[in-house]
């Protein structure tokens, strides 16, 4: 039985530059580029993009954490493939250089669950959470210019046949719920904390290790745990902090977060599964700790 509702058969008519350009857009909600954005605006923005920057910065990093560890609670949860052409590579324009049509073949493949869609969700927390958040001017402009980056990030996983249209769709939808918690401008839960936020993913977190635990889903196990970390880190990490830390300089806030990926990523290929938690709760508690921590030391 598929979840398809004959998208598939549209998407295949498409010619490989369409592909390749929305496969582009897909980057722009992966978890690397996700987690690197929020860490880098957290340290470097200043009161031109908001009042409060620094609270801002880890609302959004809670919003990511959250996120992800909803996605994986899905997955789980519901246990679906992903459609059959994700297994198999497309095949990259003929004129593609060699690095690009490498390229191409890794983000036209995708293994493990695909409903729902992380990078749906991952890009509705992003750049809805960054609308409704930052106190710049242009409302109108900051909330479309949201919109239209959600909907290329969703439909690029659709045009790349790693996800059908309801995945996206449910993606969206769980992304809107989890704005909705903990936007101050939503339901007004969090009211402005941001340890609300990483409190809820740390329980979604949890939820996901018991039940990739239970099924035996290795993969998935892990990266509930590293998601179990950075909430748990991103919450302790906040509690040095009084959010009126003045901004890092961009080359010292490029080398923190250069520093803690190099450290998650050694952890998550050498590293047991207690220690990819223990890691990716210290590079975060960190990075975000990390302005307070410097301010102190150079005062």
């Amino acid at each position: 039985m598929t979840r398809g509702v004959g998208e598939t058969e549209v998407i295949e008519t498409l010619p490989e530059l369409v592909v390749a350009v929305f496969g582009l857009f897909s980057h722009l909600a992966d978890p690397w580029f996700v987690f690197g954005t929020v860490a880098l605006f957290y340290l470097i923005a200043s009161d031109w993009w908001d009042d409060t920057p620094r609270q801002t910065g880890v609302m959004l990093m809670s919003l990511a954490v959250c996120g992800l560890a909803a996605t994986l609670l899905g997955k789980v949860v519901v246990g679906v493939p992903r459609p059959p052409a994700a297994a198999t590579p497309a095949t990259p324009p003929s004129w593609f250089p060699e690095s690009m049509s490498i390229w191409f073949r890794a983000v036209t493949t995708s293994t493990g669950f695909g409903f729902p869609s992380g990078h749906a969700i991952a890009a509705t927390v992003l750049y809805g959470g960054a609308a409704f958040l930052l106190d710049t001017p242009f409302r109108t402009l900051r909330r479309g210019l949201a919109a239209a980056l959600i909907s290329l990030v969703s439909l690029s996983r659709v045009v790349i046949q790693v996800h059908y249209l309801v995945d996206i769709v449910m993606g969206v939808i769980l992304g809107g719920i989890i704005l909705w918690l903990i936007v101050p401008s939503g339901a007004r839960v969090s009211g402005g904390d941001p340890t609300i936020g990483f409190v809820l993913a740390g329980g979604l977190a949890v939820a996901a290790v018991c039940v990739a635990a239970f099924h035996g889903y290795d993969s998935e196990l892990t990266e509930a745990l590293i998601a179990l970390g950075i909430a748990t880190g991103g919450g302790l990490g906040w509690q040095v902090c009084n959010g009126g830390e003045p901004p890092l300089q961009p080359g010292t806030a490029a080398a923190t977060v250069a520093v803690g990926g190099g450290v998650g990523g050694v952890a998550y290929l050498i590293g047991s599964d207690a220690g990819m938690v223990i890691s990716a709760g210290a590079v975060t508690a960190g990075i975000v700790s990390a302005p307070s921590i410097l301010t102190r030391l150079w005062r």
